[in-house]
């Protein structure tokens, strides 16, 4: 059987607020609160050849609890497949091996296993489909307003980002609509932790090499190619601090950018501190 070149990524739409601190003036991230439980975080698996089914899983996590512990008691998730929001059809890209799954008293996170028909995906156009779980009500849990859905999407294009430097040239905009402008010649762009189409800068807006780390894990944002378009996730700031990096719209669905023809990207996104907001536009030429 002919080698089929497959990426699959799993898009995550979930929009998350943190708190932060101006600047230099950084704090994390405090997820304590109500008995919370859903869908968090990104999560991207990858397969380049035909391997026929493939299971996957994707967790839904306990988030917090008003008293720092987990779930006293078991909690029943029913997960759904929504259709109308779907282009990839079950039974065809995908199946669910089943449509509850229980997150044990105790326990910080469920599975729900997902097989991916490698085989019946289309190589060339990305196709998704949305999950969304619910659970009875009591018991003192509910699902986070942003947190109840996920979207998964299969991806047949491979990105080649790593194999160049870049000039990256900034022009970027202070609270006060004030310009700022960053030339960052010879910029690399590696994959992040190692995962194919998912990278990382090596700056941020007007923090350069060194400017952010330590003691944040790096210096630079995290950002995924899909067959061409850049999508930003929310994230923290070098990966540390409590300033959120996200597309310029707030919509981690949409894109933030793209990667020309001839290797060029370009990337619009915004670094936000208590619902305000520096503007920032990246174009990276390609060496």
């Amino acid at each position: 059987m002919k080698t089929i070149k497959i990426t699959l990524f799993f898009i995550v739409a979930l929009l998350a607020f943190s708190a932060c601190q101006e600047d230099q003036e950084f704090t994390s991230v405090d997820k304590n609160g109500a008995y919370i439980v859903g869908f968090e975080g990104a999560k991207t698996i990858s397969h380049f050849e035909d391997k026929g089914p493939v299971v996957s899983v994707v967790p839904v996590k306990f988030l917090g609890g008003g008293d720092g512990q987990f779930l006293k008691e078991d909690l029943e998730v029913t997960i759904k497949v929504l259709a109308d929001k779907s282009s990839a059809t079950e039974g065809t890209e995908f199946s669910l091996e089943t449509k509850k799954v229980t997150l044990k008293a105790g326990d910080d996170f469920a599975l729900i296993p997902l097989t991916v028909n490698t085989g019946s995906l289309n190589l060339s156009v990305p196709s998704k489909v949305v999950l969304e779980i619910s659970i009875e009500q009591g018991n003192n849990v509910v699902i986070g307003s942003n947190n109840n859905q996920i979207a998964i999407t299969f991806v047949g294009c491979k990105a080649t980002l790593e194999d160049f430097t870049y000039d990256n040239k900034m022009v970027g905009a202070e609270y006060d609509g004030s310009p700022t402008l960053r030339d960052y010649p010879n910029e690399p762009i590696v994959l992040h932790d190692g995962t194919p189409n998912l990278y990382r800068t090596a700056t941020t807006f007007r923090w350069g090499v060194g400017d952010l780390s330590p003691p944040a894990n790096y210096d630079g944002y995290v950002f995924e190619v899909i067959c061409g378009e850049v999508f930003i996730k929310d994230q923290q700031l070098g990966g540390y601090w409590g300033n959120v990096v996200q597309s310029l719209d707030g919509d981690e669905s949409t894109p933030a950018g793209k990667v020309d023809a001839d290797g060029n990207i370009t990337i619009e996104y915004k670094v936000v501190f208590d619902g305000k907001f520096r503007k920032v536009k990246s174009t990276y030429t390609k060496k």
